[in-house]
Order: structure tokens, then sequence, then C-alpha cells
């Protein structure tokens, strides 16, 4: 457990879930040992050409068993495995506390689904709305409270923890599970496509050369609390 000196909290636990790996240790195995999630991929629902990115494939789906007739999307599973990983270790934190408050962070959240021939109607609106995705994990958890979240570009992640600090610090939470996620679909491939900004190759974000992004998916979650033990 690590103390951040300027909030007074304490990061009790943490997930990484990403093409590298379904914990943060097996990510961080990977980094370690100069593995990248960046591949070579050819997948027409996406685009017509190769392209290169990462995604996780289906050997990391069926890990974190995600089953397309759970009743929950890619998008939803991704936060659920990571969200209860990040829980499985013995904390303070009480998920179905009135302490404790969730956080959820993305940016695209299940748009994906537009891809699959959504009609139009209630049901679906209601599937493509993140407060609905956020209050089905909710009620999954069993967290008595209401869900916040925040989805504000590409600082989503940042100002979930930012807005999460704040909720303890002022007295109305004592925990809080900061969790953010998203997935790789045609929709957002084709919106950086259309701003020239995908890289035809890996990228090389630190070169006066870099020529664009990679794009990719992945889940992150990291529990916060007042609480400081030994553990």
């Amino acid at each position: 457990m690590t103390a951040d000196k300027m909030t007074d909290l304490f990061i009790e636990s943490f997930n990484v879930t990403s093409p590298l790996g379904i914990t943060a240790g097996e990510n961080y195995a990977a980094v370690m040992s100069g593995r990248t999630g960046v591949a070579r991929h050819v997948i027409s629902e996406i685009h017509h050409d190769p392209f290169y990115a990462s995604v996780m494939d289906s050997e990391l789906w069926n890990k974190i068993n995600f089953s397309p007739d759970s009743g929950f999307s890619q998008f939803e599973h991704l936060l659920i495995h990571s969200i209860s990983d990040a829980l499985s270790k013995e904390l303070v934190t009480d998920v179905k506390s009135e302490d404790t408050v969730l956080v959820f962070s993305t940016t695209k959240g299940n748009i994906g689904l537009l891809e699959k021939g959504l009609t139009g109607n209630d049901q679906d609106a209601d599937a493509l709305s993140l407060h609905v995705s956020a209050q089905k994990i909710a009620a999954l958890l069993g967290n008595p409270n209401q869900p916040v979240v925040i989805s504000n570009a590409c600082i989503s992640g940042v100002t979930a923890l930012i807005y999460a600090s704040r909720l303890i610090r002022s007295g109305r939470f004592r925990n809080a599970v900061v969790a953010g996620a998203d997935t790789f679909t045609r929709f957002v491939f084709s919106g950086f496509q259309s701003f020239q900004a995908i890289s035809p190759g890996n990228c090389k974000p630190f070169s006066a050369e870099r020529d664009g992004i990679n794009l990719g998916e992945a889940a992150a979650t990291i529990v916060l609390t007042r609480d400081a033990h030994n553990g």
C-alpha cells in the first residue's frame, strides 16, 4: 500500500487488464521483458487494410470468462474483470458498503454496439448509455450507491481519479473504486483515421519522425481509501 502525501489517501489495490495480461503483475512482467501489445492485424470488420493496434485476442477474452450470452458487453466485462481482480485481495475497502463509491471512466463506452445492427429502440438506447452500464456493474457488485461516470475524452481517467479523491477528502465517502475501460472498435479507429492520426506501423511517440498513434483496448482499476492498514 502506498500513501499519497498530497491527499492523505492510500492506493489499496489495483489492476491492469490489457493485451499484455489480465493482472497488473502480468502487465508489469511483459513490459519489463520488452514485450509490446501492438501487432499487425488484418480485421476486415475494422478496416479493409492491415493496421497496427493493441487488441485483446480470443484467448484473453476466454481467460476473463467473457461470454456474449452473459448479458454484459465486452466493454462492461472488461470493467467487471478489472474491478473484481482489484477487489480480490484482502482490503479495508468493502465494495458493498455505503462508505464506498464506484467511479467509472471511459471515452466511448459501448459505442461498439452500434456496429452490431442496433434498431434504435429504447432498449438499444439504454445499452449505449454509460449510466446504464455503470448501474448494471454496481448492482452486480452489490454497491448501494449511485455510481459516477466520467467521460471527458482523453483525460477521462485522470479526471475520474481527481473526482474520486475529492469525494473522499470531502468526507462523503471513505473509499472509492475507480475503474476505466475502452474497447477497440471500427467507430474508434475510423474517427482517429479521419484525423490522419494513425501510424502505418509501430508508433514512435518520442521520435522526431513520429507519424501517428496506435490504438488499443484495456481496463484498469485503482482502489482508493482514507484508511491505512498494515497489509
